[in-house]
């Protein structure tokens, strides 16, 4: 090769290096589980890493950042900005429902430290300043770059599988057989006063986004529950004080005492759409022996008394007993349980990074519009769904500019 012709490869390539550097920062190593860099609703991108937040401006609603110039909105006083949009990368949704399980439990494993309870004061201000609508749209398995956990802060977390019997009518994943799952269990609050058990659901589906459901106790918050399996959870329960006087689930759903199940019934863990969908209304876990993994309620510490009682749930552990409602009006029906494949652990990476999203009731009115009334007297916070005409209001007024979240179903 010629001096010229060498000279000449030099040059570009030096004039690609920073192109592929660029590149590179939108990419995802190959154990994370997130873009490097976060993407917006109008495709730019974040000028920095961990940019993506909401703002009092806007009483906390949105999730955004800075852009280049010339990409996004513009105002005098903020520049070039758009919403944030949180994908997962396609690396990790093309992955198998296994190889996603494995990559994940691998990260939950790793470092079994829990993460300390904030006190009063920070809970307060982060959640007042937390996006609530980045709940229900954020379709990756963790959350977003600086971003914390304020309910639920700790929890154990163990492989599952839901054994789903043959008389269920429901599909996806309450499709009749077993499948595998990851389970998180801790209390919603602080438990020193009053134990409030939460469980999250997660399965990882093959080639698309993840399977998620969210249950409390049934009866909501304050009841002066002293142990953790001693009442059923459901995924339709009233907000606390709390989160109503600082109005935050409103601003992510009109029914924010429920959560939906279409998503979750519409796709089976190999990733494959059911030809017609069919989802029960409500869920309930409600444990076979409600005594089972005692805590000792006169612990100097309540809080670590908890976290240990969880942590001595073994591998094989038939946990709870799977109810389902198929309409509001419905009896409930047992349709399954729920049994233990792993030891419950703690875990850093499940505390601080692990994330369950939320689904608006909503999308499962747009399916069954017949349950708004009766939604509306089954429990309160459900006013909303609709307009001054009784019309079911689009999933779009709850979300940020251009942001779709996971698509409805």
């Amino acid at each position: 090769m010629g001096f010229f012709a060498v000279l000449s490869l030099i040059l570009a390539t030096a004039k690609l290096t920073p192109a592929l550097r660029r590149q590179s920062n939108h990419l995802m190593r190959s154990d994370d589980l997130r873009p490097l860099n976060d993407t917006t609703a109008l495709g730019c991108k974040c000028k920095s890493e961990a940019s993506c937040a909401p703002s009092l401006a806007q009483h906390h609603r949105c999730d955004w950042c800075y852009v280049p110039k010339g990409c996004g909105d513009y105002t005098l006083s903020r520049g070039s900005y758009d919403f944030c949009e949180y994908k997962p990368p396609d690396s990790f949704t093309s992955l198998s429902a296994d190889a996603k399980l494995k990559q994940l439990w691998k990260k939950i494993t790793g470092d079994k430290r829990v993460q300390p309870m904030f006190s009063k004061g920070k809970f307060l201000l982060v959640l007042l300043k937390l996006s609530m609508i980045s709940t229900f749209d954020n379709s990756m398995e963790v959350f977003n770059k600086g971003r914390q956990k304020v309910i639920h802060q700790q929890g154990v977390v163990l492989q599952f599988d839901l054994e789903v019997e043959n008389s269920s009518p429901y599909t996806g994943m309450l499709r009749p057989g077993k499948h595998r799952g990851l389970l998180r269990l801790g209390s919603a609050f602080p438990p020193e006063t009053d134990i409030f058990p939460g469980v999250a659901v997660k399965f990882l589906r093959s080639g698309i986004h993840s399977a998620n459901t969210v249950l409390l106790r049934q009866t909501g918050a304050k009841t002066g529950q002293n142990q953790f399996f001693e009442e059923a959870l459901t995924n339709h329960v009233a907000p606390s004080k709390t989160l109503t006087m600082l109005k935050k689930f409103i601003q992510a759903s009109g029914c924010r005492s429920m959560t939906g199940l279409s998503d979750f019934c519409t796709y089976a863990q190999d990733g494959k759409r059911a030809r017609s969908a069919n989802f029960p209304y409500e869920i309930k876990f409600d444990a076979p022996n409600r005594a089972q993994f005692p805590i000792n309620t006169r612990a100097n510490d309540i809080t670590a008394e908890v976290m240990r009682a969880l942590k001595t749930i073994p591998a094989g552990t038939h946990l709870y007993n799977f109810y389902a409602k198929s309409s509001p009006s419905a009896r409930w029906d047992r349709i399954g349980k729920i049994v233990t494949k792993s030891a419950a652990t703690t875990s850093w990476f499940g505390d601080t990074q692990l994330f369950f999203r939320h689904q608006r009731m909503e999308e499962d009115f747009k399916k069954h519009p017949e349950w708004i009334k009766a939604a509306r007297v089954d429990k309160p916070f459900c006013d909303a769904s609709t307009d001054s005409k009784g019309r079911l209001r689009p999933v779009s007024d709850w979300q940020c500019p251009g942001v779709d979240g996971v698509p409805p179903v």
